[in-house]
């Protein structure tokens, strides 16, 4: 079972992708849900977005038409 540490990691992983697809995110959020009753989905999100505004300067979808 993955642990917080690990849901970090990938989600700053999956934030280096600037072509990353919402349902790419949803489908992880998913699993992980289903793998740990722990797993904070929010969080996840979280981490996704600070790392994705790090690296490509905006957040995920932000100004997108």
């Amino acid at each position: 079972m993955f642990q917080r540490r690990h849901y970090q990691k990938i989600a700053e992983t999956i934030a280096k992708n600037a072509n990353v697809q919402i349902e790419t995110i949803r489908s992880l959020r998913a699993m992980f849900n289903r793998d740990n009753p722990n797993f904070n989905g929010t969080r996840f999100w979280e981490a996704f977005n600070v790392e994705y505004k790090r690296i490509h300067g905006h957040y995920f979808g932000e100004g997108e038409e």
